[in-house]
């Protein structure tokens, strides 16, 4: 059969060297060639010109380089694994062809390199997820403990990087669902909460009007001083860090313990005892025979005689109310007090009291004198007012007004008869002896009046 057997040969050589075929040896319109290192069939399509059919050619980057351009040939660059197509001046990029991946992992991921080709990119696919598989629409993505994101279960309308209606500068506020609003306060206004305090520390104002810890512990400062930190009636005192603290002193007059202060009036009063050798009581209201008025607890009052109402029966004491009821002081030889609304200073002298008021002076009147420490009343040179062991008299002509030995005072008749009390006619005016007259029924009359008299 082998003999019977009738054989074409084509003409045929490689493929670079009919691309180098010029001049009389070009390829020629319709002729066939075969290049035998592509294996693919050569046919002339005029003027050196051919086409091949088969397989594409293929060979290294250097071999495609010296390959001779046909427009519309196809040639595997074996080098850069890429199918270059000729456009009749050079070579272009049409595809990329990969059989294989190189140094690749199973289910790992592919990525692409600078120039346009394949690697393993070192991620296995089944860390990526393209697609939640347990996923509600709308939902809002969370990182699991793996690192893989999975449906966090909260819708993304609920949850806003931007507040809808908000005012620039204004802090966020949560709403009841929990949710972020405009708080409508603005940012530069309020500190939630300050990064670095001391508990119960006072806050101050920074230069940027923020709050910040004064380093001042509140109850170092009070805006109102309680009985339960200082003692009632106390008087406070400044501190060495200025601030307020219980001096443990108080003012009480009455006192005589070393915590108590005395007014200036008390001290005067007990330097003017200590040099007068008296006990110096603290200052009464008035020397009185009564309270004046409704009294309030610690009022004080000298009580002279004849006391009344709640006073009787105390005349000489020191009385004071002490809210409730009237507690009265009795008096001792040496006690000394001042008498405010009289400005005037008394002693007791053991028996009664007398004032000490040396600042006071006394001036004599008419018909008063004033010898030494001795006031009396004096009669006139041309008579009048008489004070003696037995009374006061009138004496105007020692026969008008006296008194009589029952202390009464009578009046005499006139040498005129001008006036004339009787205890028969009473008092008669009498005006010539006849024009005005008192009758024995004490009624005024008027008689004859002898006008030329008048």
């Amino acid at each position: 059969m082998a003999a019977n057997r009738k054989f074409l040969q084509i003409a045929g050589s490689t493929l670079a060297k009919i691309q180098a075929l010029s001049g009389e040896n070009a390829v020629k319109e319709r002729e066939i060639l075969l290049a035998v290192d592509t294996g693919t069939l050569i046919v002339g399509t005029g003027s050196g010109a051919f086409k091949q059919i088969g397989s594409v050619p293929k060979g290294t980057s250097a071999q495609r380089t010296a390959t001779s351009l046909v427009d519309g040939q196809l040639y595997l660059d074996t080098t850069e694994v890429m199918l270059y197509r000729g456009n009749g001046t050079e070579w272009e990029k049409c595809v990329d062809v990969i059989p294989t991946v190189k140094t690749p992992t199973a289910g790992n991921l592919v990525k692409v390199k600078a120039d346009g080709t394949l690697e393993d990119a070192g991620h296995a696919e089944a860390d990526v997820q393209f697609k939640l598989t347990s996923s509600t629409e709308n939902n809002v993505l969370v990182a699991d403990a793996n690192g893989f994101m999975v449906d966090s279960g909260t819708a993304i309308a609920d949850v806003q990087k931007k507040v809808a209606s908000a005012t620039n500068g204004d802090l966020a506020g949560l709403d009841a669902n929990g949710f972020v609003t405009d708080s409508g306060v603005l940012a530069a206004d309020v500190q939630t909460k300050l990064t670095t305090k001391v508990a119960d520390n006072l806050l101050s104002v920074k230069a940027d009007g923020f709050m910040e810890d004064s380093g001042i512990a509140k109850a170092d400062v009070q805006t109102k001083l309680t009985s339960g930190n200082f003692a009632d009636g106390n008087i406070l005192k400044v501190t060495a860090t200025g601030f307020m603290a219980d001096s443990g002193f108080k003012f009480n007059d009455s006192g005589t313990g070393a915590n108590d202060v005395w007014s200036a009036q008390k001290v005067t009063d007990a330097i003017t005892s200590a040099i007068a050798g008296m006990s110096w009581q603290s200052p009464v209201k008035e020397f009185t025979t009564a309270p004046n008025g409704t009294p309030a607890a610690g009022d004080r009052f000298l009580v002279k005689a004849t006391a009344t109402g709640d006073f009787t029966g105390k005349e000489g004491t020191i009385a004071e109310y002490d809210g409730t009821e009237w507690k009265f002081t009795n008096p001792v030889d040496g006690m000394a007090v001042f008498i405010e609304n009289t400005d005037h200073q008394m002693a007791y002298n053991g028996t009664a009291w007398v004032d000490i008021s040396s600042a006071f002076t006394y001036t004599a009147g008419n018909g008063v004198d004033i010898t030494n420490n001795t006031i009396s009343a004096v009669v006139k040179a041309n008579s009048g007012l008489a004070l003696d062991s037995n009374g006061l008299s009138a004496d105007l002509d020692a026969t008008s007004v006296v008194i009589d030995a029952n202390g009464k005072i009578s009046l005499k008749v006139k040498s005129n008869d001008a006036l004339n009390v009787d205890a028969t006619n009473g008092v008669n005016v009498r005006i010539d002896n006849s024009s005005i007259v008192l009758n024995d029924s004490y009624q005024l009359s008027v008689k004859d009046v002898d006008f030329g008299t008048w």
